[in-house]
């Protein structure tokens, strides 16, 4: 289990605590997974959404749109799967100071965090989101904001770069010249190679080097790449295979800066408390 859905299920399992403490009933369905469409956890009465909760592990990914070139400027793509009316003004900024990323390495596009914010918030809301969980470990504590007011508490950040489309492991025919390929590019980089290994139809390659910091690396003109497995104590990454669908993406970060402790309760409960009434 990768460590964000640990902190899903911390997550989910805080929330129902609090509420029961306080005699709320109510029913808490977790969505979770790696779909993004829908909310993590969802409070409803009498099978009314009161609102949902966004689970975030800072610092973390929070929302994305994808931008293709035409007639020499760039537009959103009709693959978008939501219509922020916000998206427009950074494709301006993008267009104007022509921000272009020659690789797979992000470039920070440099917004005020009043559109920042307005974008960040109005993907949630799309979402029926109001607050975000948040911490920066496991088993730790659990700060619940208001989206509202997340500039107070988060750094915020729109990156632009190239991202493949989709992933998927290594198929079983490809895994030993894959290894190959692996093993070049631990050699050329001066690394050392501890071992393989597969667990299912997952690869994996351990690594022994305390210069291996990244946490992702892309190797074979970016059709493969290497992505670190936090909660492991050695250098262990999973290798995927990347899609060849290569598009120009706007990335939004959240990185939690406030204080580390349960804030935040109050207000949830004054917000669960005036909506049960209406």
């Amino acid at each position: 289990m990768n460590r964000w859905e640990k902190f899903e299920n911390e997550c989910f399992e805080n929330i129902k605590k609090f509420l029961n403490d306080y005699n709320i009933n109510i029913d808490i369905i977790q969505n979770g997974g790696s779909n993004s469409n829908f909310g993590d956890i969802d409070l409803y009465k009498n099978n009314n959404l009161i609102t949902n909760i966004e689970c975030k592990l800072s610092p973390s990914q929070s929302g994305q749109f994808v931008i293709v070139e035409k007639e020499n400027k760039y537009i959103l793509s009709s693959r978008n799967k939501f219509n922020n009316k916000f998206s427009e003004k950074i494709l301006s900024v993008i267009n104007e100071e022509k921000i272009i990323p020659k690789n797979q390495k992000g470039i920070e596009i440099t917004l005020p965090n009043s559109i920042l914010k307005e974008w960040i918030t109005e993907h949630y809301s799309n979402k029926n989101s109001k607050f975000i969980m948040t911490s920066q470990n496991l088993n730790s504590y659990k700060a619940i904001i208001p989206f509202k007011d997340i500039e107070k508490h988060f750094n915020m950040t729109a990156i632009l770069r190239r991202k493949k489309s989709g992933s998927h492991n290594i198929p079983k025919k490809h895994k030993e010249s894959t290894k190959k390929i692996v093993e070049n590019f631990i050699i050329k980089n001066n690394l050392k190679l501890i071992n393989f290994k597969e667990e299912k139809d997952k690869l994996y390659v351990v690594i022994d080097s305390e210069n291996m910091i990244e946490e992702k690396y892309y190797l074979n003109d970016n059709t493969l790449f290497l992505r670190r497995i936090k909660e492991e104590n050695e250098n262990k990454y999973i290798i995927k295979q990347l899609s060849q669908t290569n598009n120009l993406t706007v990335i939004f970060q959240l990185e939690y800066i406030g204080p580390h402790q349960n804030i935040g309760y109050q207000k949830f409960l004054d917000y669960i408390l005036t909506n049960l009434k209406t």
